[in-house]
């Protein structure tokens, strides 16, 4: 994974993935459901029925691999209603907790990038 400088002047390389995940606000109990519509090393894009403060802090939880999740905290970077719907587009920062949370995170990330460079040869 290396640090992209794409014309969007984004600082790491993105991938198109749908996948679901659930999103805890911090001090709530009860998750929303989301999907994922891209991720990268720093982050992930989401589209769902919630609309979230920027800058306030949640936990993600992604599906993996049938009843594998992984688990990290994020900060919202900015949710937006989509026109003509009832969804919202929410990007969160990862800000991982522990290096438990990062290693994971990390290894996710790669097998993703890896599946999505079999799938571009294929």
């Amino acid at each position: 994974m290396s640090e992209g400088n794409g014309n969007d002047g984004r600082r790491f390389k993105r991938w198109d993935v749908f996948e679901y995940a659930l999103i805890t606000p911090e001090g709530e109990n009860s998750p929303e459901p989301a999907v994922i519509v891209d991720l990268s090393l720093g982050g992930v894009q989401v589209r769902g029925r919630k609309q979230y403060p920027a800058g306030h802090t949640v936990v993600i939880t992604i599906a993996q691999d049938g009843e594998k999740r992984i688990t990290t905290n994020a900060e919202v970077r900015y949710s937006h209603t989509i026109d003509d719907s009832d969804l919202f587009s929410t990007g969160f920062k990862f800000v991982p907790a522990n290096m438990d949370q990062r290693v994971e995170l990390v290894n996710f990330i790669h097998h993703r990038f890896q599946e999505g460079l079999q799938q571009q040869s294929a």
